[in-house]
């Protein structure tokens, strides 16, 4: 039997609130929900479907980065879907993509 690897990618994204302040209560599982409605939203039952394998790694609420790891395949996906999210917790939010790596390591030091 051959081994098969899982191949990942981490997409590094900034929080951009739309009224500049800092929101120190949003959580990881707050931003993997909106990812997944908004992939479910866009991409319909194949969506909701793809986005039960991406995670939220990191999240910094000070400096509003965020780190996402998905499958390899599923990255231009992911990037897609947070372009249309425009707010998290009835806040007015934009999600810029900064990086995309295939090592969290690099994708850290980016």
């Amino acid at each position: 039997l051959w081994m098969v690897r899982f191949k990942n990618r981490y997409v590094l994204c900034e929080l951009v609130w739309g009224d500049g302040r800092v929101d120190d209560k949003t959580t990881a599982y707050q931003v993997l929900s909106v990812v997944q409605k908004s992939l479910g939203e866009n991409f319909g039952p194949y969506g909701e479907g793809v986005s039960k394998a991406m995670v939220v790694k990191y999240l910094n609420n000070i400096t509003g980065l965020c780190i996402i790891r998905t499958a390899r395949e599923l990255a231009p996906m992911l990037q897609a879907a947070l372009t249309f999210i425009t707010e998290i917790r009835h806040r007015p939010v934009i999600i810029q993509v900064l990086h995309q790596a295939g090592t969290i390591r690099s994708c850290r030091d980016a």
